[in-house]
This record gives structure tokens, sequence and C-alpha cells, in this order.
């Protein structure tokens, strides 16, 4: 097993410029006709990575190839307050032209958390069925 990279940041403006940065490495390094996938995380700290990447880093993304896929959601409607799908909605996705069937939100209307959890992974499974991940850390390491 290696080692894990670090990468320090002074502040979390440069830590989300760094972030914005290797997104569209990855993205610029893939095969022109690849399907491009974004996970984005929960909490208040993608925020700023969000607005960059809807803003100073918006024409450098292929939108119209990205697939929007969430590492994690809270079980409560897509328009609640504390809704990870909401933040994204808000920072991000309602100002870049990535096309609504390629945005795959975690269900929160499922009966049980389970249960959007189990379709969840029906979905990913779905899309992600025998591609490999872009290596990481993005060349030149960020």
């Amino acid at each position: 097993m290696t080692d894990p990279i670090v990468h320090p940041y002074p502040d979390l403006e440069a830590l989300s410029h760094a972030a914005a940065e290797a997104t569209v490495r990855v993205f610029a390094d893939a095969a022109p006709d690849a399907p491009l996938s974004l996970v984005l995380s929960g909490g208040s700290t993608p925020r700023r990575y969000h607005t960059l990447l809807a803003t100073t880093y918006r024409d450098a993304v292929p939108w119209e190839r990205v697939h929007i896929f969430w590492g994690d959601e809270r079980f409560v409607p897509h328009d609640h307050p504390d809704s990870n799908f909401r933040m994204a909605q808000e920072t991000l996705l309602q100002h870049v032209p990535v096309p609504p069937s390629r945005i795959h939100a975690m269900p929160t209307d499922a009966a049980t958390p389970a249960e959007a959890a189990a379709a969840y992974e029906a979905d990913l499974r779905a899309f992600f069925a025998g591609r490999a991940p872009a290596p990481w850390p993005p060349t030149p390491a960020c």
C-alpha cells in the first residue's frame, strides 16, 4: 500500500481553486468521446468549489459530456435547506449547461434510506459498469 498524497493549502479559497483546476485537467486529459463524471460532496466545504466551476472555470468544462453524481446526501427532499442536491443546484447546476438527463441525484423519496441507497447503487452500477476510474492525482500533480 502506498502512502496517501497530501496537498496542504493555506485556506479554503486556495483548496477550491486547486480542486477546480484538477477537475479541468482530468476532463481535458480524457478521450474526446469519453463520458465524464463528477461526483460532488456534500456539506458546506464544496460550496466555493462549485461556485468556481460555475464561473471562473465554466468555459473550461465540456458540460455536455459531464454526468453529475453525489458522494453523499441527506435523506431529505431535494428542496430542503439541508439537501446537498439543493446546495449543488444553487451553486453549480443552475449556472452550467449540463443536460438534466446527466444529473444523477440520489433519490430521497423512497420509503427508507436503505431503499434509496439501493436505488442509487443500481444507478451507479449501471452507469459505471465496465469503466475504469481516471487516474488520480491528475498529471501534473496538483
